[in-house]
């Protein structure tokens, strides 16, 4: 037993053990649907056996009880020689739920809510053991469940089917498995950097002290000739003594140093195992965050009405135990609106030609040095031309513009809060109910999410996800004079570009690339760091560039050099910070110092306001070129891509130029960074609301003097107010915005441009 559970409680060892038994007969009666081979009840018996004995232990009678009748039925259906049917599986169900609930119960609660349930407990043991003898299976199981695969399927392992329930699988095996807290986890991954570290630096000790032997060389040669020039005598003797002990100590010095170069480079392989072994443990199987949809997706489809089967592809896929605890809530959704809304009604599905049943397919793999996960179904689609209308009628975009929006920009509308094309909402959900709760998510964490559908053959949400917050692959340069790291994903090329091909149109230096012009920036002024001289395009022509990608469109950024690729812990900057323009999060090199890791969004953002201000310097120079006239600035922070881009282009048509942020984190940033003549905010947005931006705005004192306008769907004179006061100059409803009004608004605060 480990120390940490020597420390436990019977209570909360049971609580332990009963959670993980849970978790196994779900999955397994899950499973069992799809897969209904006998065999499989094994490992289920012995987890009701193991609730039976270890109750028995802490004394938990009703609980006995319960598991005993739970193991009956399992012991039944092994010996009928096949798997539960739909009335056992619920009543299993029903008693397994009732022992979840105790397992999420703090453990010395578990005496008084057994004895609050006794009555429960009764009658879900009396269930169990009230139900009658199965007889020959009925044919209810999916259409592809034919017996002609059943001599395929005996020799094949269930592949995709296992939920991600691997782990927790009681297989008899010796290695068990040891709880430890995230926290502690984490002091490990920190632990094990700084061994990384220490062991760098045992090297260079080592090489400080082979270089000592020069030293003993050089002297061996001076005593050498120093003995030369003597006569006989007592001088040369003590020369030749000194000699003699300077030889032992040489010899000691080089097996010392001998010794100490094999431990420096054991200390170097055994830190470097120990690195990547404490990071393996913070990567789980990607079938752990879906342990809970098999569940939903069978008991909703029943409420529903409907049939549907779940598939769970590439439940292997390794991912970050932070990304996989946020991506629990998403995929909830994102199943309740499959359900709900995609797939149809069985008659209705036979009558287009479909199988009776519908498929809710959760795929990951890993692409590109990211997760794609993938929630699909074959259901009826979305029709984007209903999109288009509920975009018009509820006044988010003009006609002219929305009658040009492909599907992918229509698409992007389903994750507004509130949108829905739905005729009704459901109790379950309405497409648009928590979408918005998704992207929020994928946010967060770094990633996107992507709609592809068609109408009639379904549906499916594509997100792309860093596979760890802990560790990033990351591409380390010099700016300013320091060493700054940009992950690899976000980089689409390197290239140290000749000086010839850096040209200069209308004041904007361009990279000559792929016959395309890539506009091209100084790292060091987006960073608003004092930047240090660029590699000269005469006598050095290699100009170090990072090429970025964002939608479509190439940024390159010129920085001092190229350090080298490294794997760097991701350690967050202290809340107390708050957002610091362009950086993400921070890290340690190997040899202590610390780096920087960079924001490439929030790089791209201040670009644009740097550019819509006119004051991007030139390469290798300080100076921004002087505009020949300066346009009012306005910088639009709107979640939503097309807001902005309908905002950005209205006013862009008038005369402003135009920054566009994606919430009110970044808006403040950018805000901070530039000079920007008017701000207008949406209310509703992840990380920081337009209120709390416009607080935030007026609490600057660089700020404080810049108009902010708040541009809403909350139309309600509550929502009026609590803008107003947090310091809005002017509040727009969205529900009656039109062009010409907010181009009137924006007039009246900062005149024309």
């Amino acid at each position: 037993m480990s120390p940490d559970l020597a420390d436990f409680s019977l209570l909360e060892l049971f609580s332990i053990e009963l959670s993980t038994h849970c978790r196994t007969i779900e999955d397994g009666l899950m499973g069992l649907e799809d897969d209904p081979r006998p065999e499989l009840l094994e490992s289920l018996m012995r987890a009701a056996h193991s609730i039976k004995g270890a109750a028995r232990i802490v004394d938990l009678p009703q609980a006995v009880g319960l598991a005993h009748a739970m193991e009956d039925v399992f012991q039944a259906a092994q010996q009928e020689g096949r798997a539960p049917g739909k009335a056992r599986v619920d009543a299993l169900l029903a008693a397994n739920d009732f022992f979840a609930r105790l397992a999420a119960r703090a453990p010395k609660d578990l005496p008084q809510a057994l004895a609050d349930g006794a009555d429960e407990a009764s009658a879900l043991e009396a269930a169990l053991r009230a139900l009658p003898a199965e007889a020959a299976p009925v044919d209810n199981a999916a259409p592809e469940a034919s017996p002609a695969s059943q001599p395929a399927q005996t020799a094949q392992p269930p592949a995709t089917h296992d939920q991600g329930g691997a782990p927790a699988s009681p297989s008899g095996s010796e290695g068990g498995v040891v709880r430890l807290s995230a926290e502690l986890l984490g002091r490990l991954m920190g632990l094990a950097g700084q061994c990384i570290v220490e062991s760098g630096q045992l090297g260079r000790v080592f090489e400080q002290a082979r270089m000592q032997r020069r030293g003993f060389l050089d002297l061996e040669d001076l005593l050498s000739q120093t003995r030369a020039l003597l006569p006989e005598g007592d001088a040369k003797d003590q020369l030749d003594r000194a000699a003699g002990m300077l030889r032992t100590v040489h010899a000691g010095h080089s097996n010392s140093v001998c010794a100490l170069e094999g431990l420096a480079r054991r200390m170097e392989i055994l830190s470097d195992k120990l690195y990547h072994q404490v990071l393996g443990s913070r990567m789980r199987p990607f079938g752990e965050g879906a342990r809970a949809l098999p569940r939903l997706v069978r008991d909703l489809a029943q409420e529903l009405g409907k049939q549907a089967r779940f598939v769970l592809e590439g439940a292997n896929a390794s991912v970050d135990r932070d990304i996989l605890d946020r991506l629990e809530a998403p995929l909830l959704h994102l199943a309740r609106n499959a359900l709900d809304h995609g797939l149809e009604p069985p008659e209705e599905r036979v009558r287009r030609g479909k199988p009776q049943q519908g498929r809710i397919v959760l795929g990951a793999r890993h692409v590109s040095g990211s997760l794609e996960v993938r929630l699909s179904d074959d259901g009826c689609g979305i029709d984007p031309e209903a999109i288009r209308a509920s975009v018009q009628a509820k006044g988010l975009a003009p006609a002219h513009i929305a009658q040009r929006m492909t599907d992918a920009e229509l698409f992007e509308f389903l994750f507004l809060p509130g949108f829905t094309t739905a005729a009704a909402l459901t109790s379950v959900s309405g497409r648009g109910v928590g979408l918005d709760v998704v992207k929020t998510v994928m946010q967060e964490v770094g990633g996107q999410v992507r709609v592809e559908s068609a109408p009639g053959q379904g549906t499916a949400f594509v997100m792309r996800l860093p596979v760890s917050r802990s560790v990033v692959r990351a591409l380390v340069v010099r700016i300013g004079g320091e060493p700054y790291a940009m992950p690899l994903a976000r980089i689409g090329r390197v290239l140290l570009a000749p000086g010839g091909d850096v040209q200069t149109t209308g004041g904007m230096q361009y990279l000559r690339l792929d016959h395309e012009n890539v506009g091209l920036a100084q790292a060091a002024q987006i960073l608003g760091v004092p930047p240090s001289p660029l590699p000269s395009h005469e006598g050095d022509p290699a100009l170090p560039v990072m090429l970025l990608e964002d939608r479509g469109a190439r940024f390159g950024l010129a920085v001092e050099a190229f350090l080298g690729e490294r794997d760097l812990v991701v350690h967050p900057l202290d809340p107390r910070l708050g957002k610091v323009p362009g950086v993400a999060a921070a890290s340690t090199m190997e040899d202590g110092s610390p780096v920087l890791i960079l924001d490439d969004a929030d790089l791209l953002r201040s670009l644009e306001g740097l550019l819509a201000e006119g004051r991007l310097a030139g390469v290798g120079t300080d100076e921004a070129p002087a505009p020949e006239r300066a346009p009012k600035s306005v910088l639009v922070v709107d979640d939503s891509l097309t807001v902005r881009e309908v905002q950005r282009q209205l006013l862009e048509g008038r005369g402003y130029r135009t920054a566009t942020a994606v919430d009110g984190m970044e808006g403040l940033a950018l805000a901070r960074m530039g000079s920007f003549d008017l701000i207008i905010t949406d209310v509703d947005m992840p990380r920081m609301t337009g209120i709390e931006l416009t607080r935030r705005i007026r609490a600057d004192a660089a700020l404080a003097r810049t108009p902010v306008m708040i541009v809403s769907y909350k139309d309600r004179q509550e929502d009026r107010l609590a803008g107003l006061e947090a310091g809005a100059d002017f509040y727009l409803p969205k529900s009656g915005f039109r062009d010409e009004a907010l181009l009137q608004a924006v007039a009246d605060l900062i005149g024309g441009p």
